[in-house]
Parts: structure tokens; sequence; C-alpha cells
């Protein structure tokens, strides 16, 4: 009894201290963002059913009854784990193949705000198209706490943006039901230069973020190889745009033209940062004034979030059927005693994530779907 338990704690430690790693690794290459969201919410949907299929109800049902059976009949108990194994893989194989291709319709249900376009900020809301003519309209967007609003313009035509305020909300029992509680408004001005450090006063900043950096810090270093001299630059690059975006909205898409904002020629997405610093407290509200041709979609995500979210969750899918069938497979190696194969299991996959991390890493493969792929 001690040596399996010695052999299940070494093989969990063992998967633990590469999961660490893996979670590290991922949080470096994908960072935070579309892939990220995309990435997350398509790997928790396939696990969520591996609970259920898996190591949840089947296996807590399963394991009992076969361990029963085998030490009354050995050759009936191993039928009947044959026969759960081929009773398993027909019904994920056929939950598979129907779920595969109507991805989008489970994921409207498992990730909603993904592909919101809602201003109403009531808990149904409602969709919004904005149809854009000569004269300026204004529109109110509730953030409901999101990251970015996004106005994507679905139709050619051109997008004037006249103003942009933003409005802080002290919110109240009724806010719940769509009603705007006592709001503050500051129109925002002319976007500061990104290479003037901002006030603490909320300002703009116009996405890309391009600066100088300082003769002090582009100096290399005599002890520095280029590789480090190339990595110490990135690094204050990233430092400078996250200090950059605490206390100001980033806005990408639009320009500043002859004291006022503009969409910018060919683009169709214009977003709208929220501040993550003071500025952001309290922050409920974007209010737009608008006018041009064509028509605008509001969403409170980035509007390929979700086609990303579905096209990562197809790829993963798979992982559900095998994921299922191996749980299986450790339930009946369990019963015989035989328990380092199923504890070493999730060590296979932390190294095979770690080896697309790899891949990702020293060839530029894209992290999501290297990722997905790695998962299989």
């Amino acid at each position: 009894m001690l040596r399996s338990l010695m052999t299940v704690s070494g093989f969990t430690l063992v998967s633990r201290l590469l999961g660490f790693l893996r979670d590290i690794l991922i949080a470096r290459f994908l960072g935070t963002g579309l892939v990220a969201d995309a990435f997350f919410a398509a790997f928790r949907f396939p696990n969520l059913f591996r609970r259920i299929f898996g190591e949840g109800a089947f296996n807590a049902a399963f394991v009992p009854l076969f361990g029963k059976k085998v030490i009354d009949d050995r050759e009936d108990g191993i039928e009947f784990a044959s026969k759960a194994f081929s009773m398993l893989l027909l019904v994920l194989g056929v939950f598979t193949v129907v779920a595969i291709p109507a991805m989008p319709l489970l994921m409207n249900v498992v990730v909603p705000g993904f592909k919101a376009r809602d201003v109403d900020p009531s808990f149904f809301g409602r969709k919004t198209e904005i149809v854009l003519n000569e004269k300026p309209q204004e529109i109110e967007i509730a953030t409901k706490g999101a990251r970015a609003v996004y106005l994507e313009l679905v139709e050619k035509g051109d997008v004037k943006i006249h103003s942009i305020a933003f409005e802080t909300e002290k919110k109240t029992f009724m806010s719940l039901f769509g009603k705007k509680g006592q709001s503050k408004a500051t129109v925002l001005g002319e976007p500061v230069t990104p290479e003037v450090a901002h006030s603490s006063s909320y300002a703009t900043v116009l996405e890309p973020v391009d600066f100088k950096i300082p003769a002090e810090v582009e100096v290399r270093k005599a002890e520095e190889s280029e590789k480090d001299y190339q990595e110490r630059l990135q690094e204050y690059r990233d430092e400078f745009k996250a200090e950059i975006k605490k206390d100001n909205f980033v806005l990408q898409g639009i320009s500043w033209d002859g004291g006022t904002f503009a969409g910018e020629s060919g683009e169709d997405v214009f977003k709208f940062g929220r501040p993550s610093g003071k500025a952001g407290k309290g922050f409920g509200w974007f209010s737009v004034q608008v006018s041009g041709s064509g028509t605008l979609k509001i969403y409170r995500n980035d509007p390929g979030t979700f086609d990303k979210t579905v096209k990562l969750t197809r790829i993963m899918f798979i992982y559900l059927l095998c994921m299922a069938l191996a749980a299986h497979l450790s339930g009946v190696l369990n019963t015989f005693r035989i328990f380092g194969m199923p504890a070493a299991a999730p060590i296979i996959l932390n190294v095979v994530f770690l080896v697309s991390l790899g891949f990702v890493g020293w060839f530029g493969w894209l992290p999501g779907e290297t990722l997905a792929w790695g998962l299989h």
C-alpha cells in the first residue's frame, strides 16, 4: 500500500510541477487579449464534459460496479468493462460528430458575452445596429465591466466621430433593471503624444502606441549580448505601454483631425479601451457622437473573439473523446491495483503542452492553434 501511495504521489507531484511551468509559459506566450480569452474559454468547454463523462459521474458509478463484478467473476467483469467502453465510445463519438458543426450555437450558450452587441444595460440586453447618416447622432454604450468596447462598420461606408465622452456612474438598485444611475460625463480631449509621459489627469492615447526610446535606455551595455539587449528594450516598451494605458483611454482605428476625432480611412473596427487605473473606477458608459454612412454594430468584446473561440473549441473537442476513454481505462487499471500508468497520464499532457509552447517560441507558430492541436 505504501508503495502504491508513493507511486501516485510521486507522479502527481511531477505533474503539478510541470503544470505550474506550463501555466507560466502559457501566460508568457498568450498574455491577455483575444487569443487568451478564446483559448481558455475553448479549453473549459471540453473539460466540462470530461468531468461528466470521464472523471466525474461515469467513473463514480462504473468503478464500484466493475470492482464487484471482478471479485465475483473476473471474466464477467472484463466483459462488463468492454461493453461500458464501447457504449462510452459510441455516445461520445456521436456527441462529438454532432457538436463540432454545431459549435457556434453551443458557444452562444457557454460564452454569450463574447458575441454581445447590446448597449442596453438591462439583464437581457438587446442587439443594436446603428444606421449612420449625415446628421450626427449620439449613442450611449454601457460597458458592463468590459475591458474595451468595439464599434464595427459592417457595411461599406465611412465613420465620422465628432466627440467621445466617458461617464462614471453611481449604481443603484434600479441599475439591475436598465435604469441609469447618477452619472458624470467627461469629454475626451486631444490625445497625448506617445513620447510624452501622461499626467494624472485623464487623457487619450491613440493606438498603436509608438514612441522613441530614450537615449540612456537605448545605449547597449558592453556586457550585453544582442539577445539580452533586444529583450531589455522590449521589456521597456511593454512596461511603458502598460503604464501609459493605466489611467488613459486608448482608442484604436481612430485619429485626431482638426480638433475632433475621426475614423481612420480603411478601418472597419474602432476600439475604445477602458483604463485599468483611477480613471476606470466607476466607469460605466461611453457616449459617442457619430455620423457617416453604413451600419455600426456594437460589441463589448473584440469582434473576432467569438469566431476564434469556436475555431479553437472545434480543434480541442476531440480531446473530450480521447480523455473520457482514457479516464475509463484508468478506472479499470486502478481496480486491478495498477496505479503508476493512470497517475502518469497527466504528465504526458503537460509535456506535450510544453513542447507545443516550444514551437510557439522558436518558430513563431500561432499560440492558440498550436496549443489546441497539442491537446490531442
